[in-house]
């Protein structure tokens, strides 16, 4: 991010992301002494100006005390700049004893130190440049000749196609960034993803000629999940679930949660029902076949960014939450409690 925004630029298109918009928020949290809205301010942080959301964030302060004590944060941030109090807001260590990443605030800049503890024999077989940053997951698929290709998007707009020895096959440019991890359809013809620009994208693999795209109201972090009917389903920023018909490309359903942003990917639990966290900190199971109706629905206390895995051996679910823990759940005892 710029060292010295502009009051009229915004989060995102200053080099902003997920991870550094939790960082923010938890620093904010700090140094305030004040519990947030998360969600609400997620939500502000991703689509507001600087100066605006500094507006909101006091605003929501204003309201939390009902007006009895109004907090500047601007004031606040300024003198914990000058105070250097932005010292590791953040720390984490992986604990494989290969690589190490620490990450502080030091004088309003976020600094970041790598270091190894043992020296591996690993060489690059091969790079390709997609020209900006890239924070979706490759895909690599066995074509119908046998071929192996990697396919990933960016934030230069771009989706690519490669073959494993590195070299581009074909390239789409959506309007805006891609963050959003790619599928395979069911057919094996079509590559789904989503974007920034609010679109959902349906190319086809052999060479990413646009199929079909789906407009939301919102971009589209969240990774589609597709089930062999051809039905796809994922999430948007502007509250919604979606699935679609990418067969007769067409909306089946669209449903609103709990009024909070879907970051995370829906995953297909078994045939009928389907599994959703949120940004507003809820864990949703849903009816596949019967308009996205909600089977049960579990609350927790802060942002919930990650997608659920699930055991289909023994039906235990597991999650991670903001708050710092990570969750197993039994969706049998879940659906025994609930009805």
């Amino acid at each position: 991010m710029s060292l010295e925004p502009k009051n009229t630029d915004d989060f995102v298109s200053s080099g902003g992301n997920s991870l550094k918009a939790l960082v923010f928020i938890n620093c904010l949290e700090e140094y305030l002494q004040k519990s947030l809205k998360i969600n609400r301010v997620l939500d502000a942080l991703f689509k507001k100006s600087f100066s605006d959301l500094v507006s909101f964030i006091e605003l929501d302060l204003e309201q939390q005390s009902n007006v009895d004590q109004t907090v500047s944060v601007s004031k606040r941030f300024k003198q914990a700049n000058q105070n250097n109090e932005l010292k590791n807001a953040s720390e984490f260590i992986e604990n494989n004893e290969i690589i190490g990443y620490i990450s502080k605030f030091e004088n309003n800049i976020l600094k970041s130190n790598h270091f190894s503890k043992k020296i591996l024999n690993l060489s690059i077989k091969w790079k390709f440049n997609t020209n900006k940053c890239v924070d979706a997951t490759p895909l690599v698929l066995e074509t119908f000749d046998n071929k192996e290709i990697i396919l990933i998007g960016s934030h230069s707009n771009k989706f690519f196609c490669i073959d494993n020895n590195g070299n581009l096959i074909w390239e789409f440019k959506s309007q805006d960034r891609i963050e959003s991890s790619a599928i395979i359809s069911s057919c094996r013809r079509f590559i789904i993803y989503g974007s920034y620009d609010h679109y959902l994208y349906v190319l086809k693999v052999k060479d990413g000629s646009l199929e079909w795209k789906f407009k939301t109201d919102d971009i589209i972090k969240s990774s589609p999940c597709v089930n062999r009917t051809g039905h796809v389903y994922f999430g948007s920023y502007d509250k919604h679930l979606y699935c679609l018909n990418i067969n007769v490309k067409q909306l089946v359903w669209k449903i609103n949660l709990d009024d909070s942003s879907l970051f995370s990917g829906p995953i297909i639990l078994n045939e009928n029902q389907l599994l959703v966290t949120t940004l507003g900190g809820s864990l949703f199971a849903l009816n596949c076949l019967d308009n996205g109706n909600i089977e049960w629905k579990l609350e927790f206390n802060r942002p919930i960014f990650t997608s659920p895995i699930v055991n289909k051996m023994n039906a235990n679910i597991f999650f991670g939450t903001c708050e710092g823990k990570f969750h197993c759940l039994n969706n049998r005892e879940i659906v025994s409690i609930v009805q």
